[in-house]
């Protein structure tokens, strides 16, 4: 049976002794141990590695970026039922926005479940109420 680990050290260590490392285009520099790929291990470091050559990003991560647009897209609503002058273009501002601030939950409670790390990523929901309060309180 083979001693692997003796034969890398002595391919290394000749490598080294021949010059082999001298010019690498990282010579001097201090490795990057705190890329995102690090952190991980096993099964979860190699679908990163080939979502990252492949320029893709996991599904959780691309659902925090929805996720952000949806969050402005409420609170764009929100600003323009403030600013509305009618109460019927204010009433289906406010709708819209109930029924966008579901679906945001929605993804938000996805997002909690599949995210890699919850204790670290979770995001809270959005209390559509409060903010459709906070309309109330601005206009009186």
């Amino acid at each position: 049976m083979f001693n692997w680990g003796r034969i890398v050290e002595e391919q290394i260590r000749n490598a080294e002794q021949n010059g082999e490392f001298d010019n690498l285009a990282s010579t001097g520099k201090p490795i990057n141990y705190h890329d995102e790929e690090t952190a991980l291990e096993g099964d979860l470091k190699m679908a990163h590695h080939i979502l990252k050559n492949a320029n893709a990003a996991p599904f959780w991560i691309e659902l925090d970026k929805d996720i952000r647009a949806r969050q402005e897209q409420c609170r764009a609503l929100l600003a323009d039922a403030r600013a509305s002058a009618t109460p019927a273009v204010r009433g289906r501002l406010i709708a819209e926005y109930r029924v966008e601030a579901k679906s945001l939950n929605d993804r938000i409670l996805h997002f909690n479940c599949i995210c890699p790390a919850p204790h670290l990523l979770a995001k809270a929901p959005l209390d559509a109420e409060a903010g459709v309060a906070s309309l109330r309180r601005t206009k009186d």
